[in-house]
């Protein structure tokens, strides 16, 4: 009991060490939120964390407000009680809303945009596609699933792990399968 105990606290003692850190260079943090430590974070002053919620350890959250000479205003907003667990990337260019209660898996990729495709630049070169992406309340999102731009999952989803999201998703229904599609309906 001694040395897991002393693990334990020792864990809990890194996030809110970690946590404390991130809330000056987020736009807001709630009250018991935790932050474990980002792979990467990219202008996180647009960020906005509800209370209690988690994101876990290596996850990746961008605000792009330049690429390829272009002016974007990405935004990222995550409610009360979400969970983003390890690996996960979430980016945004223009805006991605997280409701509240949502369990995201790890490995998960949401984005609201994409590299256009021209014959004439590289797709590193190339402006981005951008369309806004808002996932509802008491959603999840299974391991490994990937939320494409212009995507609105209603409340109480349900993404099956390894699905490809391009469409909306009905509140209170499961989708699953790639591209995603309707399995059951509640």
């Amino acid at each position: 009991m001694g040395l897991e105990f002393l693990i334990e606290k020792m864990s809990g003692l890194k996030s809110r060490i970690s946590t404390f850190t991130y809330k000056f260079r987020f736009g807001k943090i709630g009250i018991h939120s935790r932050i474990f430590t980002a792979h990467s974070l990219l202008n996180p002053i647009h960020i906005t964390i509800g209370r209690d919620s988690m994101v876990g350890a290596s996850a990746r959250l961008d605000c792009i407000r330049l690429y390829a000479g272009t002016q974007h205003t990405g935004r990222i907003n995550i409610g009360d009680r979400v969970s983003i667990n390890p690996y996960c990337h979430i980016a945004a260019a223009t805006e991605l809303q997280i409701g509240n209660d949502v369990l995201i898996a790890s490995y998960v990729y949401i984005s609201d945009h994409d590299h256009g495709v021209t014959r004439d630049t590289s797709p590193s070169s190339a402006p981005l596609v951008v369309k806004p992406v808002y996932i509802g309340n008491s959603v999840w999102i299974g391991e490994r699933a990937i939320i494409l731009k212009g995507v609105t999952i209603g409340d109480g989803a349900v993404v099956g792990a390894g699905s490809v999201v391009t469409r909306n998703v009905a509140a209170y229904t499961i989708v699953a399968g790639t591209p995603a599609r309707l399995i059951k309906q509640s």
